[in-house]
């Protein structure tokens, strides 16, 4: 059921079963509910800053931005923006992957960001 649901759609099916095993608990004899309850959930994206684009100019190390090219959530805009913001950012897109690149391919995206390690 969930392989066919977008957001699931490009995870690794190891990686989908352990969602399904760890993320999910029965609620009645006939719903589910994520084990993580959704006032915390809630309370996480409470506390995100507004305006995170300000603190950007403010690094100054090297950073790599990698983006899954299928991402619906972070776009390529935004990991352009990123590379204009921070002095010495470099962009990367696999173009293949979603917004959860490491439950689609982690072999692809330790491979890409080990070089830059």
């Amino acid at each position: 059921h969930y392989s066919g649901n977008v957001m699931f759609k490009l995870w690794k099916p190891e990686f989908l079963q352990a969602y399904v095993d760890t993320a999910i608990e029965k609620d009645t004899a006939e719903t589910w509910e994520l084990c993580c309850h959704p006032e915390f959930e809630s309370q996480i994206y409470q506390c995100v800053p507004f305006n995170t684009w300000q603190h950007a100019k403010h690094i100054n190390i090297p950073v790599l931005v990698v983006r899954g090219g299928k991402s619906d959530l972070f776009y390529h805009k935004a990991g352009i923006k990123l590379t204009k913001k921070i002095k010495n950012c470099d962009f990367i897109e696999i173009k293949e992957l979603g917004h959860f690149l490491m439950m689609e391919n982690p072999d692809k995206v330790m491979e890409t960001i080990l070089p830059f390690i």
